[in-house]
Order: structure tokens, then C-alpha cells, then sequence
């Protein structure tokens, strides 16, 4: 076949299936999923407590299957909204995320120390009876293109989980928060073991 400026170049048709085949050896496969869940959870005063560890199985059916079946994921960010504890008298709660975890004593041990973390949020001073003003953070990790992986047993958190949220109350009661997300999935693992 001639171009405009007079010389041959060769044709080469590939049929779809082909075409198909060379696609998949290019691009890799991901799955973007976004979703919300409630959670709640009972807090002693005074005492750390951990309701939420940023893996894929903790965030709904869909997150957990899609976990089953990808190799790696990262999240895009995780939005915490939450309001007052249902409990019993006037006290302060705060709620961080440690996504800097190397397993050497690193997490905090008090209010004070979940405030210091990267991303935290706290209602201090607060009526847990009659308090419904919500507070909202937004998490994203700090490496937006870091990968974690879906690896079960793995002994080391820092290649499989990108955080871990605490939270600690001066006052007993019941804690609620509506966690709002989005998740990237990628690298099919062998379907033959599914």
C-alpha cells in the first residue's frame, strides 16, 4: 500500500482475537470499587481500642471478594463520619489512623497519642448523651501509588496493610461511624484455586 508520499509500507491485519490476545499482554487488570458501611463498636473509658484494620476483608462482602481474587490493591482514600458515643455522661473520644506501622511500639497508648498521628480527629469536652454534632476525616494514604498485597499469612503488615484506625473515649459507650471508601484491585491471582 502507498502513503501519500509515494512509498509502500506493509499491512498487517490481526483478527480480533488476536488483537484480544495482545491487549491483555499490555494492560493490566484492575477493578475500581467504591461503597460505604456503618460500624459500630462498644469502648471501655480509658481504654485503646482498634475497630478497624484497612484490608480489603474488613470492608464488606464485595471488598473481601474482590480481595480473594486480585493479588494487590491500594486504597484511594477511607472518609470517616461519626458522632457522640451513646453512654452515659460528659467525656472527650478520639479516633486516628497509624499508616506508618512498622510493628516497634508505634502505636499510641492515649488520647494524646492518637491525636499526634498523621490523620486523626477528636470531639473533646463533648455531652456523649445529647451531642449530634458529626465529625468528618478524610484518609489517603501518602503514597497514592504503593501497593499492598492480598497475601493470607503474611508476617509482615507493612506489605499487606496500609493502616489500622484507633480510637479511645474517657467515657463507656457504644461508638458508631459510617466509613465511606474507594479501593483499586489489580493482578488476577489463578481462578483455579477459587
Amino acid at each position: 500500500m502507498a502513503d501519500g508520499n509515494g512509498m509502500n509500507r506493509a499491512v498487517t491485519v490481526v483478527d480480533p482475537s488476536q488483537a484480544f490476545e495482545r491487549s491483555l499482554a499490555v494492560h493490566q487488570d484492575t477493578c475500581h470499587l467504591m461503597g460505604k458501611f456503618f460500624i459500630t463498636f462498644n469502648l471501655t473509658a480509658n481504654t485503646l481500642a482498634t475497630p478497624l484494620t484497612f484490608l480489603p476483608a474488613n470492608f464488606g462482602n464485595r471488598a473481601a471478594s474482590l480481595g480473594a481474587i486480585f493479588s494487590r490493591y491500594r486504597f484511594k482514600y477511607v472518609h470517616f463520619k461519626y458522632s457522640a458515643i451513646t453512654g452515659s455522661g460528659s467525656g472527650s473520644v478520639a479516633i486516628g489512623i497509624l499508616d506508618d506501622f512498622s510493628g516497634e511500639g508505634d502505636a499510641p497508648t492515649s488520647i494524646s497519642g492518637i491525636l499526634e498521628l498523621r490523620c486523626s480527629s477528636s470531639q473533646l469536652g463533648i455531652n456523649t448523651q445529647s451531642s449530634t454534632n458529626s465529625q468528618q476525616f478524610l484518609w489517603e494514604p501518602v503514597d497514592k501509588k504503593r501497593w499492598m498485597y492480598n497475601f493470607v499469612g503474611s508476617g509482615d503488615a507493612r506489605f499487606t496493610q496500609p493502616a489500622i484506625t484507633y480510637v479511645q473515649s474517657t467515657v463507656t459507650g457504644t461508638f458508631a461511624m459510617q466509613v465511606d471508601f474507594s479501593i483499586v484491585f489489580a493482578g488476577a491471582v489463578d481462578t483455579a484455586g477459587l
